[in-house]
């Protein structure tokens, strides 16, 4: 998946599979950065913790500093946009029933 900020909103994009060519894009309205846990829950992430959580979900270009910065700046950026959270759900299907009655921007 590819997140990146639009001119009024952060917008991702899926990256399609060999088998279905086709692209397809939607406003974010939040990242859940995915945790394997005993109970589903959600802990909001601010700040460097949000930065540094995403930042580590990235492909990142440790070898060139001037991408490394540009990428930190948009990472920031996203961060500053929408809120962040570590979602921790169990092995089981109850996690689409938890994310269907929360309300991310409330959380």
């Amino acid at each position: 998946m590819i997140i990146r900020p639009g001119k009024n909103n952060i917008i991702m994009y899926n990256t399609p599979l060999q088998t279905v060519n086709r692209s397809l894009q939607a406003e974010a309205n939040a990242v859940c950065i995915i945790r394997q846990s005993s109970e589903n829950k959600l802990r909001r992430l601010n700040g460097a913790e949000a930065i540094a959580q995403v930042m580590a979900s990235t492909i990142q270009h440790d070898t060139n500093k001037e991408l490394t910065e540009k990428q930190l700046h948009t990472v920031e950026n996203i961060c500053n946009q929408i809120p962040v959270f570590n979602l921790y759900f169990r092995n089981d299907h109850d996690i689409g029933i938890f994310l269907k009655n929360t309300d991310l921007q409330d959380a």
